[in-house]
């Protein structure tokens, strides 16, 4: 069974390597993540954000590729492996026991109300470009554990840390970017 989300998991978000390993561990029992040939590792990779869109439209619920603890993505994926359903074989709406109250529910024809992201041009070319360096610096995490994980010598493990520590404060500084243009330009409609 999933565990519960320690925090929110989304590409525009730092996520918890437990949270990472957890959801890939979940999307893959269900049959929405395949692993990639560097193996299945605890920080975020495409493969994991584009199995929870998958989730997400499978299951009418908004592909915003992210899920909040208690969310309804996170609600669906542990109720879906407590009924073991995967791909293929899953329940309709009404089929599911408690849909009734999901926020989802709670309006007319499922239409929950959206943020509207009032961006310019700019906005949206720095946010595709900051969400691009964050997988790629993702990826260069990935391989660093790969190839330094089980290192040795006290010399490769210090690089390991080190190299780790930069990419982390890396991905957090693009994180803060990403979340200040987010809170700049969005609005309720």
């Amino acid at each position: 069974m999933h565990r519960k989300l320690l925090d929110d998991v989304g590409s525009n978000h730092a996520v918890e390597e437990e949270d990472t390993l957890n959801t890939k561990k979940a999307l893959k029992s269900l049959g929405y993540y395949e692993t990639p040939d560097y193996g299945m590792t605890g920080y975020p990779d495409t493969a994991m954000f584009d199995g929870i869109e998958k989730v997400q439209k499978d299951n009418g619920l908004f592909p915003d590729r992210s899920m909040r603890p208690g969310g309804e993505t996170e609600t669906t994926i542990n109720r879906q492996l407590k009924n073991n359903i995967g791909v293929g074989r899953l329940t309709s709406d009404a089929q599911q026991p408690g849909r009734e109250n999901d926020r989802s529910a709670q309006f007319p024809n499922n239409q929950a109300p959206q943020m509207k992201k009032n961006y310019t041009r700019e906005d949206e070319l720095k946010l595709n470009q900051l969400r691009r360096r964050k997988i790629e610096v993702a990826d260069e995490l990935n391989r660093l554990q790969i190839q330094y994980g089980g290192a040795r010598t006290q010399a490769e493990i210090d690089f390991y840390n080190n190299q780790k520590k930069i990419l982390h404060n890396e991905l957090q500084e693009i994180q803060r970017q990403i979340d200040e243009i987010i809170m700049r330009t969005k609005i309720r409609i």
